[in-house]
C-alpha cells in the first residue's frame, strides 16, 4: 500500500502523535536494542577471552591485535553492499540473515587452535555482522522523524553500554566459573554460549519487524500517513540519472564525517578490545575484578548516552554535543596515560572515556541523517561507517604494536585520546552547526 504524505486531513495532536512514536518505539526499540546487545557482545567478547587463551594459541600482543581488528576489515566489505540490499529485500531478511551466520561465527571460535584459525574466525565473524549497524540506522530512519532520532538512536544505542555491562559480567563468570566444563577451557565456554543467542534472535526477526510503516498492519491508515507525513515524501526520479552511490562518492562531508567516525571508532575499539588489558596494567590481575570495574564504568556510559541524548533532542542541537563528548574521550585517554600509577584517578579517567565514548555514539549519526539527501542517506551512513570502521582494523593492531615494542599499552591510550580530540576538531571547523533547526523535516 502507498501512503501519500500530502497534508493530512485532520492531522494529529502532538499528543496523538507522542502517542504514536512512543507505540512504535515500543514495538521496534526492544528487538532491536537485543539484537546489537548481542552483537556487540560477540565482537569483543574476545578482549576478556585474551586474558587466558594468549599461550593457548601462541599468540604476540601485536597477533592479538591483528586478530582483533580483522573483524573490521570483514566488516567494511559487507557495509555498502548489505545497506543496498536491504532496501530491495528488507529488514527482516536482512537481519535474519546477518544474526543466523554471525551466531555460528562466535561459536566456532570456541575451537581456533592456532593464530592463522583465529585471524580467519575474526575476519568471517565481521562478514557475518556486516551492514547490522548502518542497516538498523538506516531502518530508524523511515520510522522516526528528525526531531526524535536522537531519543530514538539513544535508546537503540543504550545496548552499546549495557552489553558493557553485561557481557564484563558474563566474562568473568563464563571464565572463571565454567573453566573446564565439557572438558573445554573457560574462554571456549564464554565463545559457545555467546554465539546462540542471535540465532534465535535472527528466527524472531522474520515476526517482529516490519520492513516500513507502510507495510505495518498494526498502524492505522491515518497513523501511517502521519508517518510518512512527518519524515516528508520520497524522492524524485532522479533526472540526470546519477546513481545514489555516485552521488554519495561525490559529497565532500561523506568523508569528512568519516574521518569523524574513525577517531570515534578508535576509542571504542580501545575500550572494547583492549579495556581490560587496560585494567590488568593499573594492577587489577583478578579476572572477575576487572569485570566488575568494566561493568561499572560502563554503567557510568549508560546514563552519560541517555542524557546527552535526551539534551540533545530538547535542544535540537548535535554539533557542540558531539565536541564535548570527544574532548571528554581525549582528555580522559590523556590523563589516564600520564597519571596511570595512581589506580582512583586512573579509574576515573577511565570512566570519563567510557561516557564520552556513549555520549558521542547517542548524537553522532543525527548529524548525517539531517545533512545528507534522501536520495543518500542509505549509502551517506554505510560509507560513513565503512570508511570509518578501518579505524577498527588498524588502532587494535597499532596500540599491539606499540604495546609489544615499549611493553606499555599507555603509549596507545595516549594516540587514541590525541585521535579523539582531532575528531572534536574536524567536528568545529568542518561540520555545519545546529543543521535540524534549519532543516527539519
Amino acid at each position: 500500500m502507498k501512503i501519500d504524505a500530502a497534508p493530512l486531513a485532520p492531522p494529529m495532536t502532538e499528543i496523538e502523535s507522542d502517542r504514536l512514536y512512543r507505540r512504535i518505539a515500543l514495538r521496534l526499540i526492544p528487538f532491536l536494542f537485543l539484537a546489537y546487545l548481542f552483537a556487540l557482545i560477540d565482537r569483543t567478547n574476545v578482549g576478556y577471552a585474551k586474558l587466558h587463551f594468549m599461550s593457548d594459541l601462541r599468540l604476540t600482543e601485536a597477533d592479538y591485535g591483528f586478530g582483533a581488528g580483522l573483524f573490521y576489515a570483514g566488516y567494511i566489505l559487507l557495509e555498502v553492499p548489505s545497506n543496498m540490499l536491504l532496501e530491495r529485500v528488507g529488514v527482516r531478511k536482512t537481519l535474519f540473515r546477518i544474526m543466523v551466520v554471525w551466531g555460528m561465527a562466535t561459536m566456532l571460535m570456541a575451537f581456533v587452535t592456532s593464530p592463522m584459525q583465529f585471524f580467519a574466525m575474526r575476519f568471517l565473524l565481521g562478514v557475518a555482522e556486516g551492514g547490522f549497524y548502518p542497516g538498523v540506522l538506516l531502518f530508524l530512519t523511515y520510522w522516526f522523524p528528525a526531531q526524535r532520532r536522537g531519543r530514538a538512536f539513544a535508546l537503540f544505542q543504550m545496548s552499546n553500554p549495557i552489553a558493557g555491562i553485561s557481557g564484563s559480567l558474563i566474562a568473568g563468570w563464563t571464565m572463571t566459573s565454567m573453566d573446564g566444563v565439557f572438558g573445554l577451557h573457560g574462554w571456549q565456554m564464554l565463545f559457545l554460549m555467546e554465539g546462540i543467542p542471535p540465532i534465535l534472535l535472527g528466527f524472531l526477526a522474520l515476526v517482529v519487524l516490519t520492513d516500513k510503516p507502510e507495510k505495518a498492519k498494526w498502524l492505522s491508515t491515518r497513523e501511517k500517513a502521519q508517518i510518512v507525513h512527518d519524515i516528508g515524501p520520497a524522492p524524485a526520479p532522479d533526472p540526470d540519472g546519477k546513481s545514489n552511490l555516485q552521488r554519495t562518492l561525490r559529497t565532500p562531508m561523506a568523508y569528512i564525517l568519516a574521518m569523524v567516525y574513525f577517531t570515534q571508532l578508535s576509542a571504542v575499539t580501545l575500550i572494547s578490545l583492549w579495556g581490560p588489558s587496560v585494567l590488568k596494567e593499573l594492577g587489577i590481575t583478578d579476572v572477575k575484578s576487572i569485570s566488575l570495574i568494566s561493568a561499572c564504568t560502563y554503567l557510568a556510559g549508560f546514563a552519560g548516552m541517555y542524557l546527552i541524548g535526551r539534551h540533545s533532542d530538547l535542544k535540537l542541537e548535535r554539533y557542540w554535543h558531539y565536541i564535548c563528548c570527544a574532548s571528554a574521550i581525549g582528555i580522559g585517554a590523556l590523563l589516564l596515560a600520564t597519571f596511570h600509577t595512581n589506580l582512583t584517578f586512573a579509574i576515573a579517567c577511565y570512566s570519563l572515556i567510557v561516557i564520552g565514548i556513549f555520549g558521542s555514539y547517542a548524537v553522532f549519526f543525527t548529524i548525517p541523517a539531517t545533512l545528507f539527501d534522501t536520495r543518500i542517506k542509505a549509502t551517506g551512513i554505510a560509507l560513513i561507517t565503512m570508511l570509518g570502521s578501518s579505524s577498527g582494523f588498524f588502532m587494535p593492531w597499532v596500540i599491539g604494536l606499540i604495546k609489544n615494542e615499549t611493553g606499555s599499552i599507555f603509549y596507545g591510550v595516549a594516540a587514541t585520546g590525541a585521535l579523539s580530540l582531532g575528531g572534536a576538531l574536524l567536528v568545529l571547523f568542518f561540520v555545519p552547526k545546529n543543521v535540524e533547526k534549519t532543516s527539519k523535516p
